[in-house]
């Protein structure tokens, strides 16, 4: 579809986001330059300005596809879900601004992270308005996706940049676009481009890239826990990705034999859930409710009070929830940070600490609990299985 078939009153709206857009970027100069050392906010500026462009730019073209899936006629305005993931955008470029600077003095250092933070919410709340408002449109699946590409790479480079994360976890932040690079280069040459097959793991694993981002990038966690934890993350990651690489120029040819393996897998998968959330249960009664309960009575009243019960109460009961297999995805993120906040808070790195980390993760990963009925909204939050690919 051309340019010249967007309704004017559509490209009044793309200005309007222009206008406000450029407005937020001025008021944050304005705030930093008041709260940042001299010279800091200049540096974010300097590298949230073209980062803002790429973003409006990528609007403006993506203007012709503002209609619903399998309808050619443009809406003559942008959809509040649209809206939602312009201000996604918003808060996400905002935070990838501190790339080019040290971390932030005092509480100054959530900033950053409360502002990826923000742009990780919303990916949830885009999905969530549109199907509650009845207007998905292809502009705001093609603008999800391109963000989600954008906002893992920046990510990933500022919690690189923080220390947070080792340097090979820089792959994953430039695992699509590498993928998209080598699709391209086979197009061009003529060579055939296979398609993925669909999975819900594929989506699931980059939800969970965004998710583990927007929490090691808090100021309370550091190495060498989130280094660990990168292991645990991003190794998945990178091996579901170069399966998928392998599958798109023909290496590897999913059939019956995978689809065959991927059942007896299915059966597996229970018995080593089951396995992990006994043993990671008693871990965290045996572990992590004496570290709290000693911990939390050095806690002056009356927020000390409040945070022991509070903490006590979520190491109970994920330990429960775990061991009776009640959203055992769910309480396996709980555990993943308490554990954090332990080891933020003088608990020891031990073996049995790494295993738990990476058996935790393993759990959230698989599921396989009795009872899932959150089940539903992670597939939601993943979004299905689209590929990494450039039509996705």
């Amino acid at each position: 579809m051309r340019p010249r078939s967007v309704p004017p009153a559509l490209q009044r709206c793309w200005r309007v986001a222009v206008f406000i857009s450029v407005a937020l970027w001025g008021s944050g100069l304005g705030l930093f330059r008041e709260m940042l050392p001299e010279g800091w906010a200049d540096v974010w500026a300097a590298g949230t300005a073209p980062l803002l462009a790429l973003w409006l730019f990528l609007m403006y073209r993506a203007l012709p596809l503002n209609h619903p899936p399998g309808r050619e006629e443009v809406a003559p305005s942008l959809s509040p879900a649209t809206w939602v993931t312009w201000a996604r955008g918003m808060a996400i470029l905002a935070a990838l601004g501190f790339v080019g600077l040290p971390p932030l003095p005092d509480g100054r250092a959530w900033i950053p992270a409360l502002l990826f933070l923000v742009g990780v919410a919303l990916d949830f709340a885009d999905g969530l308005v549109a199907r509650v408002t009845g207007r998905v449109t292809v502009m705001g699946q093609e603008l999800d996706v391109a963000l989600d590409g954008l906002a893992v790479l920046g990510g990933v480079a500022l919690a690189w940049r923080y220390g947070k994360v080792p340097a090979w976890y820089l792959l994953v932040g430039l695992a699509r676009y590498l993928y998209l690079a080598v699709e391209h280069a086979r197009r061009a040459r003529g060579l055939p481009v296979y398609p993925l097959p669909s999975s819900m793991l594929r989506r699931a694993l980059a939800g969970v890239q965004m998710g583990f981002l927007a929490a090691v990038l808090w100021p309370v966690f550091g190495p060498p826990g989130t280094h660990w934890a990168a292991y645990a993350f991003g190794l998945p990651f990178l091996a579901h990705f170069l399966w998928d690489g392998l599958v798109m120029v023909g290496w590897v040819r999913p059939g019956r034999r995978t689809s065959r393996v991927g059942a007896s897998m299915n059966l597996w998968k229970r018995g080593i859930s089951w396995v992990l959330r006994w043993g990671l249960a008693a871990w965290v009664m045996v572990r992590l409710f004496p570290w709290f309960e000693t911990w939390t009575r050095s806690l002056p009243p009356p927020a000390g009070t409040t945070g022991r019960a509070l903490v006590l109460l979520l190491t109970g009961t994920s330990a429960v929830g775990l061991l009776a297999g009640w959203m055992a995805r769910t309480w396996a993120v709980v555990a993943l940070g308490l554990l954090g906040t332990a080891l933020h808070t003088g608990m020891a790195w031990h073996t049995e600490t790494l295993v738990a980390l990476w058996g935790l993760t393993a759990v959230f990963y698989i599921g396989g609990g009795m009872w899932e009925p959150e089940e539903r909204l992670w597939r939601r939050f993943w979004g299905g299985g689209s590929a990494p690919s450039s039509s996705s």
